[in-house]
């Protein structure tokens, strides 16, 4: 049975679901988990229409073929080069737990972004 208590200090923030768009477009940030096991900066956020998108912090090596991620109706599980491999065994799930809410696994997707601040995995889940 997987361990689940690293789970127990994700620290998400509410959102109004009834606060303004912000006037830019861009997505308005849910919040941000802080893992003491090593897994630091995933970030959360939701787009106008319901597009929830999560960003993972990968290590500068990770390729696509490293990465799995499995969308399920309910659930979410990814597996990738963490940013930090002294805290995590290799092959073990960066994200494996229940989304509180259902998607559709047609319409999510997901991508490696590279940028001056580092490698992630881009999550899209609608």
């Amino acid at each position: 049975m997987p361990d689940y208590s690293k789970w127990d200090s994700l620290a998400v923030s509410d959102d109004d679901d009834d606060a303004p768009a912000r006037p830019d477009g861009r997505e308005r940030a849910l919040g941000s988990e802080v893992d003491p096991d090593g897994l630091l900066g995933v970030r959360w956020s939701q787009r106008k229409h319901g597009e929830l998108r999560a960003t993972v912090p990968l290590a500068a090596s990770a390729t696509g073929r490293q990465c799995r991620v499995e969308f399920k109706r309910n659930w979410l599980k990814v597996v990738a080069p963490p940013l930090n491999p002294a805290a995590t065994p290799a092959g073990a799930a960066l994200l494996d737990f229940q989304l509180h809410g259902a998607v559709d696994p047609e319409r999510c997707d997901w991508r490696i972004e590279r940028s001056a601040r580092g490698v992630v995995l881009l999550l899209e889940l609608q």
